[in-house]
């Protein structure tokens, strides 16, 4: 506790000094909301290396080739050895646990149903003109002014709006050879990403083509936070239904399919936010364009983790479910990468590696590339459906079911406002990493992470609105 201690002045000693409210209002950067202690880094240099060589764009055909049982990457991640393996690990876990709770049946149902009410593929999302209820206004097809604010003007309009429907906060880029890196060639739709000398984006299907016009120069990514509670409680994964195990195909909970179907509606108001501006975009979602955790490393809001697939927000740590995107002529600030401590953290810290059921999370030290065993590092071929090319951490995501309890378990996920205890910490975490092991022990004797979900049915009808309680 002394050593801690000691770490609290490091971690004061850099608080920003102002001296009246101009230079407070100055000190934020293009309107995002981040603690004192989270550091702004020059642009395209995150806290994780990255070679920006475009040898290292990620081709999305390959991104469910572990499905292929003529690929010699095929593993049955959702088959019935893999039910019976995370079925023994609930159970091992929380011995009452029942997975045909009616009450967890009931809230998975409610929570993923309007999901299904808006375009899957919402590239182009709805034209102009269409709408459910009510036409998308835009000024040429109503005759309004076209909206004409400066960059900053443009971020902090859409941050609102972001917030407003729900996201948290935003990053930007502008299109240029990095940007280019970070784009998929051809995305997880199979989708080939096209720019072109164009006016407007369009969609073809044979061949899969995304056309996307030069114009749209700014990409910009949005996150969207998940019910910490109910994260710690999620079981099963994407599993399989089985007349012995999982009988009724259940898989996570209603955290992870709330998010997903609020997302995909967020997307849409969005575009039509957008376009009632004046201007036009393209949407990527979860699997068009690129991945949206890259945009949101480099344009700083996450920042690279252990668990390769899922960054971490510094206030929200593991659980921002969504992290969508967008290429836009809307004019817009690029943002650049922040160091919030996350990845030197995670160099000592590797609880999600530990406790993840399948083992297959990276534990030794980051790695250029990662093969088929992460465990191993960079041995054998790099996996064709991973991102490569930066020094980091990677989730073997063709042998893993979703379960997630890597989410559930990262130290990060204290939030800062329930305790004045967890803003020192992460405060020191920013500032002196040599206290980092002592935080990870910390994390494990205290008992955070996952807990039981009988818990959470406890406290179910004092719930905050929209899950997320904005005081903790």
């Amino acid at each position: 506790l002394g050593l801690a201690g000691a770490g609290l002045g490091a971690a004061a000693a850099t608080a920003p000094v102002m001296h009246d409210l101009d230079e407070v209002a100055a000190s934020v950067d293009s309107g995002q909301s981040l603690p004192w202690w989270v550091s702004k880094r020059d642009y395209f240099n995150p806290t994780v290396e990255i070679d920006w060589d475009p040898k290292w764009r990620v081709d999305g055909r390959n991104a469910r080739i572990y499905k292929d049982p003529d690929s010699k990457w095929y593993y049955n991640a959702y088959g019935h050895e893999a039910a019976l393996q995370y079925k023994g690990y609930a159970e091992e876990e929380d011995p009452d646990f029942n997975w045909e709770d009616p009450r967890r049946q009931a809230l998975d149902s409610a929570a993923s149903m309007p999901g299904g009410f808006v375009p899957s593929n919402s590239f182009l999302g709805l034209t102009p003109g269409e709408g459910a209820g009510r036409r998308i206004h835009t000024p040429e097809l109503y005759d309004y002014p076209k909206w004409a604010g400066n960059p900053e003007e443009n971020y902090r309009l859409l941050r609102g709006m972001v917030r407003y429907f729900g996201g948290d906060d935003v990053g930007v880029m502008e299109h240029d050879s990095h940007l280019d890196r970070l784009l998929c060639t051809w995305d997880m739709n199979r989708y080939k990403n096209s720019f072109e000398d164009i006016d407007k984006p369009y969609e073809t299907k044979d061949p899969r083509v995304h056309g996307i016009p030069n114009s749209f120069k700014w990409c910009f990514c949005w996150t969207f936070r998940q019910y910490v509670d109910l994260t710690r409680c999620q079981q099963g994964g994407i599993l399989g239904a089985y007349p012995d195990c999982n009988r009724l195909g259940i898989g996570e909970n209603a955290s992870v399919w709330y998010c997903y179907s609020r997302l995909a509606i967020v997307e849409h108001r969005l575009m039509a936010f957008i376009r009632g501006l004046g201007y036009d975009c393209v949407a990527g979602g979860m699997s068009s364009i690129t991945s949206g955790n890259a945009i949101a490393t480099v344009s700083g809001v996450l920042e690279h983790a252990r668990m390769g697939q899922v960054a971490l927000h510094p206030k929200w740590g593991a659980t921002n479910r969504g992290t969508y995107k967008m290429l836009t002529d809307f004019p817009l600030p690029p943002t650049k990468p922040i160091d919030a401590g996350i990845y030197n953290f995670c160099k000592s810290c590797s609880i999600c590696a530990d406790l993840c059921p399948g083992q297959i999370i990276q534990k030794n030290e980051p790695t250029w590339t990662t093969g088929r065993n992460p465990e191993k590092g960079d041995e054998g071929d790099p996996l064709p459906y991973q991102a490569q090319g930066f020094l980091g951490w990677r989730t073997d995501i063709g042998k893993c079911p979703h379960c997630p309890t890597c989410q559930g378990v990262c130290p990060f996920n204290e939030l800062p406002k329930a305790s004045w205890i967890h803003t020192i910490c992460k405060a020191t975490v920013a500032t002196t990493p040599i206290f980092n092991g002592f935080f990870t022990n910390m994390d494990k004797a205290f008992g955070y992470g996952r807990k039981p979900e009988r818990d959470f049915w406890e406290r179910f009808g004092n719930q905050p609105m929209y899950g997320i309680d904005t005081m903790r």
